[in-house]
């Protein structure tokens, strides 16, 4: 070796290495804050993530349970098919009955209509009568 001995060479050696393992260490703690620093960011992301997700599931429930409140209360109104043939028979009467009532009524006023013609011809044949014997 030229002009150094052994053990300064080993040392310088040593020295070396210290060196880069002190950089190594100083990069790995730049690595793990960087990945700490990431993993948070992650982590928060994460977090703003499952919020809006719990946000937009409270909203779709609240709408299924409003839904769900509206039927209960039209569901109150409704009426059953027992109910609804029952109310239309009745009112299938109701209607037979004014047509029947409609009928007579008809046949009255033909009837009258009747009357009322052999009544003018009745009236139109004695004027007739008056108006000859009379002059």
């Amino acid at each position: 070796m030229s002009g150094i001995t052994e053990r300064e060479y080993l040392e310088s050696r040593i020295a070396a290495v210290e060196a880069t393992i002190a950089r190594d260490i100083v990069a790995v703690r730049e690595l793990q804050a960087a990945h700490a620093a990431a993993h948070e960011r992650e982590h928060q992301a994460v977090q703003l993530a499952i919020s809006k997700a719990e946000d937009s599931l409270t909203v779709r429930l609240e709408s299924m349970n409003r839904f769900r409140e509206q039927l209960d209360r039209e569901r109150g109104s409704y009426v059953t098919r027992m109910q609804l043939d029952d109310r239309l028979l009745a009112v299938s009467k109701e209607i037979e009955e004014a047509l029947k009532g409609i009928n007579v009524l008809n046949a009255q006023m033909a009837r009258l209509y009747g009357w009322g013609a052999a009544t003018s011809v009745g009236l139109t044949i004695t004027m007739f009568l008056i108006n000859r014997l009379w002059h």
